[in-house]
């Protein structure tokens, strides 16, 4: 769905604990230049299926990669992204989320980075 990352970021800046870790610094796609770590960068691929009646529901995979210079607090945000987004259902930004689960979990650690990316299966309409 087209207007699923409008939601994700709705979902995630509107959640106290995420904004306390990275203030604004929720972004789609490509980090800033000069941004000071922790940030959360997400992006999505969709495909839809199509009853016969023409209605369809969207499957998204939705990456979200959360990068920070300290280990712990990498994986306490990734903690509360999960928190956030698994089993998420509900209506946000005119998207209609029915299922949300965690389906892909890797870390890394790259250029003095510690890199958390969590890989979710969103159903929507």
């Amino acid at each position: 769905m087209i207007n699923l990352g409008k939601a994700i970021y709705t979902i995630l800046s509107g959640n106290t604990t995420v904004y306390s870790y990275v203030n604004n610094k929720i972004f789609p796609l490509v980090i800033p230049e000069k941004t000071i770590l922790p940030c959360i960068v997400y992006e999505r691929n969709s495909n839809c299926e199509y009853t016969r009646d023409g209605s369809g529901i969207y499957n998204s995979s939705l990456d979200i990669t959360i990068l920070s210079n300290n280990y712990t607090e990498s994986i306490n945000i990734s903690q509360v992204v999960f928190n956030c987004l698994n089993m998420y259902k509900g209506t946000i930004s005119n998207i209609n989320i029915i299922d949300s689960r965690l389906t892909g979990l890797n870390e890394t650690f790259a250029e003095d980075c510690y890199i958390q990316k969590l890989t979710f299966n969103i159903k929507s309409y």
